[in-house]
């Protein structure tokens, strides 16, 4: 039954009060130490607890210590079920990597928090942030010549997916107080013919329905004598502190033609997208689109020439599937996006092709309604820029100018989705908001939050959690988390 009028003014007013005691009423009653109090009157949980919703966590760890039943309402699963769904709908934050009822309140609350602690530092120009900084010395551990390895952050921040030359994909856990190398992958257990790789790629692909963690991995090697693509699955086991990464191989795919090798790669759970490139430097790359749902469980699917498509000469390396069986591919050669939807039989179907006017992209980020990308220029204006890609591609791509940064045309630029890195001898590291429907702040100019002393080898952040990694030397790997 709908609320009468009365009882819509007397919600409001309850709500009124309740704003305005947490405004000006329990700062006074925060500072009055000593004083006898007289009780609040009692108001439904359900209501306190919606308010709450309007105050960022240093407030609500403030307000809880006001009274008992403050503290209770914060101390029950429905109030941190609500915050989490909060950042992942208003922040598109990543879900938690398990299942919401397998956490306790005291781990859901540390989750929020955690997720919740490197905007809240951002919004405080006035405080320069602090680090918790570890340094991993890996040669010990059996790792070393930094220069043919690759990195991969799993969306979420704690899990660092590392590529090294013994040709065996290993992962670390850096919520671990020591973290350490463990095995992932290796092909060698099951193909016996790899010897030194001329070249790997390697992509993830997340399977955002999945009630827990769950990728695909595709790792593609390339040597002398064979060119192979191997699908894993990967999954989370066990919980918390406890918890590792499980793969298995569910397909291999064989190329067979060796003067191509792999420029890049995208799955999804079924096709798989690679990029080709050869000695005959032409106007077109080959792509091939691969339905690798056939071959689950197979150990020798040919990847055939009738998959393969001519389009313009890719130079990338960043490309995703974004939505479905739609998929976008950069082009730095051409400062384009292209985005294309896998048809029947495998075919490719244009949707839209955007300029990007730049040469620093973000990785493509995924929200509910739609995947961005942040752009900046590299010809001195300084003009930070967001792509919105809708999901229904109905709608055209639009671009959004989201302020302007006065830095050296030298400078290097880590971009996230309203986090960026301007990499020089001292970092800076600049906060910006991003309203997808925003109007736009071409006149903006974005201020520097802190700088920062970190590595020159700077590799990877992760907005969510606000971690950073930076590699010093070859042989060390250097953690930095916002506290």
């Amino acid at each position: 039954m709908l609320p009468c009028a009365y009882d819509l003014y007397f919600i409001s007013l309850i709500w009124n009060f309740f704003l305005s005691y947490l405004r000006f009423l329990l700062p006074l009653r925060l500072r009055l130490r000593g004083h006898r109090h007289v009780e609040l009157v009692s108001l439904p949980i359900e209501i306190v607890n919606q308010v709450f919703m309007h105050l960022d966590i240093p407030s609500v760890l403030a307000v809880r210590l006001s009274c008992k039943t403050f503290y209770s309402v914060t101390k029950t699963r429905q109030f941190w079920y609500s915050r989490v769904s909060q950042l992942i709908e208003t922040r598109y934050v990543c879900p938690p990597e398990e299942k919401v009822d397998e956490y306790n309140i005291h781990e859901l609350e540390r989750w929020v928090r955690r997720r919740s602690r490197p905007r809240d530092v951002s919004a405080n120009y006035w405080q320069q942030p602090s680090f918790r900084e570890r340094t991993l010395d890996l040669q010990p551990l059996g790792l070393s010549n930094l220069e043919f390895w690759d990195f991969k952050l799993v969306p979420g921040g704690r899990w660092l997916l590392i590529y090294h030359p013994s040709v065996a994909m290993h992962f670390m856990d850096l919520d671990s107080p020591n973290p350490s190398p463990r095995l992932l992958f290796d092909p060698r257990k099951i193909d016996g013919e790899i010897c030194k790789p001329k070249m790997v790629v390697f992509r993830i692909w997340i399977d955002k329905g999945a009630p827990r963690l769950s990728f695909r991995l595709a790792f593609v090697i390339f040597t002398k004598d064979i060119s192979r693509t191997y699908i894993c699955q990967v999954d989370l086991a066990d919980h918390g502190a406890n918890a590792t990464l499980v793969a298995s191989n569910i397909a291999i795919l064989r190329n067979f033609d060796l003067e191509l090798w792999p420029m890049c790669t995208a799955l999804n759970n079924r096709y798989l997208v690679q990029v080709w490139c050869g000695n005959d430097v032409s106007t077109t790359s080959p792509i091939g689109v691969y339905d690798y749902s056939q071959a689950l469980g197979c150990h020798d699917y040919l990847m055939t020439r009738s998959s393969e498509h001519s389009i313009g000469v890719v130079i990338s390396g960043n490309m995703e599937f974004i939505c479905n069986d739609i998929f976008a591919m950069q082009n730095t050669a051409s400062r384009s996006l292209s985005i294309f939807e896998i048809g029947p039989s495998a075919s490719l179907i244009l949707l839209h092709r955007i300029d990007m006017h730049s040469r620093s992209w973000s990785t493509i980020r995924w929200t509910p309604g739609a995947s961005v990308i942040t752009m900046m220029d590299n010809d001195g204006r300084g003009e930070l820029q967001g792509l919105v890609i809708p999901h229904d591609f109905s709608c055209p791509p639009t671009i959004v100018v989201l302020g302007r940064c006065n830095k050296r045309k030298s400078c290097v630029y880590t971009l996230g989705t309203w986090l960026l890195v301007a990499r020089e001898k001292v970092h800076e590291i600049f906060s910006h908001d991003w309203e997808f429907n925003s109007p736009i702040k071409d006149e903006l100019t974005l201020t520097s939050h802190c700088r920062v002393d970190f590595t020159t080898g700077f590799l990877i952040l992760d907005e969510d959690t606000g971690r950073f990694l930076a590699y010093p030397c070859r042989r060390k790997l250097v953690i930095y988390d916002i506290v």
